[in-house]
């Protein structure tokens, strides 16, 4: 009779594969367990069997020849169906057995005792067995033998998952380009007990000149005290820090290290290790200084010759104007029009910078966005061609508290690019709602649309996007949308596809009138 397959089958044997034994080589630490079973218990057979899909398989064996025998004659398949030690006294009289080929041929089995071998997560991955080929009885110290000498497989499969384990995590800290170290927190001095080859690299020392010392050793006369303060109480209150710390390395030159410090608790609660994940970011911190100098150099640098231009032509227009000819004065409105576009850039590269440095101090106040949509809409009103624009009106007043100089720039900004992508004859509405506890404005236009696979992109500084047919370039007036709207603690995002148009909408946590209510 074939043994039934438990309900948790598939687990079952993920787990016995999650130990790695089957198919492996004899290994005397199991060979001395079956030996022992077999004297003990004075059998000629003693097995430690694994159980997979279509076999049973002998990691030991005493007394077989064989590796393995097919699933469906096992007695340990049914064996493995209990958490108890199954017993078969005599298999000629058991209706499960008595017509087996492991009974009715080589090895003639009469009598079995079987201990099912559980895995740490609670799965019967095997067992070791008994087995005599006379009927009889095995008595309750017999049982309690092999029971005791089960639970010593179990701990070697236990021992040889660890050390595998432990044996890929190593492997796996000492390929990571991050450096990590560990400390024990219970030594005086708390002293570095464990650093990987990247640790080495990252601070020039080699293993044995770091091992044994405390973490101060990396610290220098420009190190932050006040971040090494921080650190140390966060060591002494058990708890996670992250950090960026100016460190020196063997050659005494400097390096930023953006430092996560992680206390790692025993079962009971007990603080065991300190470890460190650390990585060099000086490299980073050195771009984005130098890009964020670059640009304040570029804003500053052009501002003033930019508005000296554009002073200039309108003072040019004036004087000229009766003695320009139709295409002279295109030429003056193109200039005008290219000297305000760079302004309204550079404006933006400076807001957006602002904005992303935290430094944009924002005049907050409640606002009718209604209002403050009609408004905004007024100083797009010259790109309006043929294009259809409207404001909807809400039903009920919609209130934000917000700044209004900023929230009606966004408003602007979504406008002016919904009639550059819309065609002439398509229609752009500005909607102002409640939604649910937020309040919402939405851009909709009929325009090229935009795929999914840039929805984000669309928000990123200069990002190129198709929509449609059309390249364009979305420059910086999104990306200020984003940070501005985010700054008033918002959302904004888009809904589009190609042909069918876009709708770009922006949310503002209410009033606190709004939230008393």
């Amino acid at each position: 009779m074939n043994a039934r397959l438990l309900s948790n089958e598939t687990e079952r044997l993920r787990e016995v594969r999650r130990y790695a034994v089957l198919d492996t080589p004899h290994e005397e630490a199991f060979d001395r367990i079956t030996r022992m079973a077999a004297r003990l218990l004075n059998v000629p057979i003693a097995t430690v069997t694994l159980i997979d899909e279509t076999r049973q398989w002998f990691k030991s064996a005493v007394g077989l020849e064989n590796r393995e025998t097919s699933r469906d004659v096992s007695f340990c398949a049914h064996a493995i169906l209990d958490d108890a030690m199954m017993t078969v006294p005599d298999a000629q009289r058991d209706p499960r057995f008595s017509d087996n080929v492991l009974v009715t041929g080589e090895p003639h089995i009469r009598a079995y005792a079987g201990v099912p071998l559980k895995s740490s997560n609670g799965f019967n991955l095997g067992t070791l067995c008994a087995i005599d080929t006379v009927a009889r009885t095995f008595s309750a110290d017999e049982q309690k033998i092999l029971q005791d000498l089960a639970a010593m497989v179990t701990d070697e499969l236990e021992l040889r998952l660890a050390l595998r384990e432990r044996a890929q995590q190593a492997a796996a800290i000492n390929n990571l380009h991050s450096g990590v170290l560990a400390t024990d927190p219970n030594q005086p001095d708390n002293p570095i007990v464990f650093c990987n080859p990247a640790f080495s690299a990252m601070t020039g020392y080699e293993f044995n000149e770091i091992v044994g010392r405390n973490c101060r050793f990396l610290q220098g006369p420009d190190t932050d005290k006040a971040v090494v303060k921080e650190i140390r109480e966060a060591i002494v209150e058990r708890r996670t820090s992250q950090s960026v710390l100016l460190n020196y390395r063997k050659d005494r030159t400097r390096f930023w290290n953006e430092l996560t410090i992680t206390p790692v608790f025993d079962d009971q609660g007990q603080l065991i290790s300190l470890v460190g994940l650390q990585t060099d970011v000086t490299e980073r911190l050195n771009l984005e200084s130098l890009r964020e100098n670059l640009s304040h150099m570029i804003i500053h640098d052009l501002r003033g010759p930019l508005t000296t231009i554009m002073g200039f032509l309108d003072v040019l227009k004036q004087r000229l104007t009766n003695k320009l000819g139709k295409s002279e004065s295109r030429f003056f409105e193109m200039a005008q029009g290219s000297a305000s576009a760079l302004n309204e850039m550079i404006t933006s590269l400076l807001d957006v910078n602002r904005l992303e440095a935290g430094e944009m101090p924002l005049n907050l106040e409640e606002c009718d966005l209604y209002e403050l949509a009609t408004n905004s809409t007024v100083a797009v009103r010259a790109l309006v061609g043929k294009q259809k624009l409207t404001v909807t009106e809400p039903s009920l007043p919609v209130v934000a508290l917000c700044d209004r100089t900023v929230i009606g720039r966004v408003i602007t900004n979504l406008v002016s690019n919904a009639l550059k992508f819309t065609p002439g004859d398509g229609e752009v509405r500005v909607v102002v709602e409640k939604a649910e506890s937020t309040s919402r404005v939405s851009v909709i236009d009929t325009g090229f649309g935009i795929p999914a696979e840039y929805h984000a992109r669309i928000f990123e500084k200069f990002g190129q996007v198709k929509g449609g047919s059309h390249v364009h370039s979305t420059g910086l007036g999104l990306t200020f949308c984003k940070l501005a709207v985010e700054a008033h603690g918002g959302t904004i995002g888009v809904q589009s596809e190609p042909d069918k148009g876009s709708t770009f909408s922006f949310t503002l946590p209410p009033t606190a009138v709004e939230s008393a209510h």
